[in-house]
């Protein structure tokens, strides 16, 4: 499923096993029906038994399906319906794995697992949820070597990488917020992983003007289309005690936030103090 999801993100021009976090980003721009039949037609085969058999090998990409296909509006309608089939399959296999278990308790695991709108589908079907915050080749690495010594690892949290020492530049951040609605922090350790958890982020007020604009434009290295500039998703943060507002995927955001906030008595302070930032600049305490 994964390669497929990669294929189709080369598909639209992006970098496959790089980029398909901006595939699932464009799939809010397009309309979801107008290819869904055509991909799931031309790519999944369905049967009574299984959802999740492909028609061809994708290893190789799928650059020639469908090449009239090349304005901006039909590549995020490829985009939204590649997510939309992704995510019909994901529901299919999650509810295969509860029926055939009793367990309430699930851990996701792979690359896929990366996909964050898709993921609250599993709260479905059961209980609790973990997703290692680096499900992809290097977490499932880890799992491996765990597995074949057959030992237990606690992981008390993510923070494990190069450390920026000093301490968490509040007051200066809080201020670059209100004034110009975007900031860059990079402070303590980095995170394991592709999630940015507080220690190195580029944190916008959503509320002001420019700093949509702003993020573009101090991403324009790394994004120099157009298309991947609109369609690279942002992450929400959520104050505890406004989780009941509602969002899409708010349980998905309930559950980081649990996680995350549970783990702050073992954890560096950086993400306590990136909450806040995010709370002074909402005038909530």
């Amino acid at each position: 499923m994964g390669l497929w999801y990669s294929a189709l993100t080369q598909r639209v021009g992006l970098k496959p096993q790089e980029d398909e976090y901006i595939l699932m980003g464009m799939a809010a721009y397009g309309d979801s029906d107008r290819l869904y039949h055509d991909i799931k037609s031309d790519f999944v085969e369905v049967g009574d038994r299984t959802l999740a058999k492909f028609r061809q090998n994708l290893h190789r990409g799928c650059l020639d399906w469908r090449p009239e296909l090349n304005s901006p509006q039909d590549l995020m309608d490829i985009a939204a319906a590649t997510q939309s089939v992704y995510e019909d399959i994901f529901r299919w296999v999650i509810g295969k794995a509860a029926k055939m278990n009793d367990s309430q308790n699930l851990v996701l695991m792979g690359g896929c697992a990366l996909n964050c709108s898709a993921n609250s589908i599993a709260y479905d079907y059961f209980k609790n949820v973990w997703i290692m915050p680096n499900p992809g080749d290097a977490g499932s690495a880890v799992g491996a070597v765990l597995a074949h010594k057959k030992q237990h690892m606690e992981m008390p949290h993510v923070y494990t990488g190069y450390n920026i020492e000093g301490e968490y530049p509040v007051e200066q951040a809080l201020q670059e917020l209100l004034t110009t609605g975007i900031v860059g922090v990079a402070n303590g350790r980095a995170e394991f992983g592709p999630r940015a958890f507080g220690h190195r982020s580029l944190l916008a007020d959503p509320e002001a003007q420019t700093s949509r604009t702003e993020s573009i434009t101090l991403n324009r290295d790394n994004f120099s289309d157009p298309l991947r500039q609109r369609s690279s998703p942002n992450m929400p943060t959520v104050i505890s005690k406004d989780l009941s507002v509602p969002l899409c995927n708010t349980l998905a955001l309930a559950q980081i936030l649990d996680y995350l906030q549970s783990h702050t008595g073992t954890a560096p302070v950086g993400y306590r103090q990136f909450l806040r930032i995010k709370a002074r600049a909402l005038d909530v305490c």
